[in-house]
């Protein structure tokens, strides 16, 4: 089976997120027997990343100009013609904006897998017209592709409500790191505190504030036991350490909202969170409005409040308190009717 990959930049060594994936993903995908070629943009290869081969991957460079507004759909374009001459049966498209020539592919007889990396029309960098192209891009890939991976359940969640496509999500993965107890550079650097981000199990839909688990370390950044030598590790060494705490929301995946979310009030975790049948207010209804009409309700950081039939099973009443996200549900300290003259009991 011969896979040829666009969308992206090029691999290696080529700046950006989407590369980052590509160079870990498509080696290994090499070397389970796939004959793999990457077609990279020109304009980022240098004389000194001028080659033919990476890790069993084929690497292959087609012209695109360095200007935002054209060089991936004219790169898409070309790429996808040279892998109708190099006998693909498969072409992998990275990103909604390449995937506008999803349906190209299709027409010149070749198979379509589309990974859908994030709705890039909401980036503020995008003028409208680019936000339409990309928008089409994201319409072709749903209704074009054989096959659509997502990176993120939100992603998944996009494509099933606005396009009723279903995809099959796959979580960007990272080479596990060599994990070391030793502190003697940050000591070297005469450091005295280390403050870590978040670092609990979360769904990572909010690099970690939203939190599935207070009680466990999340698998990407190591175990409990590593986190307890780490500590211990730093306090020998006269450094103190942060952990970056979340009190005010939990993921909507947390145990304790799946069950304060029943019908039956009466539970263990029935008022952890802060439940209503009404808004408190006009501007209330209004960000709420807004915010659903969004293009990702569950990303949208207006309002305090969401309408509780966005979400699976929740039969609890009609709305809930968020913090930030729709998929962040407010902690019930007992400040569902915050004073104004209590800045503390404000929501964040």
């Amino acid at each position: 089976m011969k896979v040829v990959v666009t969308g992206t930049r090029g691999i290696p060594d080529i700046l950006g997120g989407v590369e980052t994936h590509c160079e870990e993903l498509f080696p290994r995908i090499s070397d389970m027997g796939i004959d793999v070629t990457v077609i990279r943009r020109s304009c980022y290869v240098s004389p000194e990343n001028r080659r033919d081969r990476y890790k069993g991957v084929s690497l292959v460079d087609v012209y695109a100009p360095r200007r935002k507004s054209l060089e991936a759909i004219v790169h898409t374009f070309l790429a996808i013609v040279k892998a109708r001459r190099l006998n693909a049966d498969i072409v992998h498209i990275h990103a909604i904006g390449p995937s506008l020539m999803a349906p190209l592919a299709r027409l010149l007889g070749m198979k379509v897998v589309t990974t859908h990396h994030g709705p890039d029309y909401d980036r503020k960098k995008w003028g409208f017209l680019a936000k339409t192209m990309l928008k089409a891009g994201e319409w072709c890939g749903a209704h074009f592709s054989n096959e659509v991976i997502v990176i993120s359940q939100v992603i998944s969640d996009i494509l099933r409500t606005k396009h009723h496509r279903t995809s099959n999500l796959i979580y960007t993965g990272v080479t596990p790191p060599v994990r070391s107890s030793n502190t003697d550079y940050i000591e070297s650097l005469g450091v005295n505190v280390v403050w870590f981000n978040p670092l609990f199990e979360s769904g990572w839909i909010d690099g970690g504030y939203d939190i599935l688990d207070y009680y466990k370390v999340d698998s990407r950044f190591g175990t409990n036991t590593d986190l307890v030598t780490l500590i211990s590790e730093c306090h020998r060494r006269g450094i103190k350490v942060l952990l970056d705490l979340v009190p005010g929301h939990t993921s909507m995946d947390h145990p304790w909202f799946k069950q304060s979310m029943q019908a039956d009030a009466n539970q263990q975790y029935s008022d952890y969170f802060i439940w209503s049948n009404e808004l408190p207010d006009e501007k209330a209804e209004k960000d709420l409005q807004k915010m659903l009409a969004s293009e990702n309700p569950f990303q949208d950081t207006r309002g305090k409040w969401m309408l509780a039939s966005e979400v699976p099973v929740a039969e609890r009443a009609k709305y809930y308190m968020k913090n930030f996200y729709a998929c962040q549900p407010s902690l019930n300290f007992g400040f569902a009717n915050p004073d104004p003259n209590h800045p503390w009991e404000q929501g964040v």
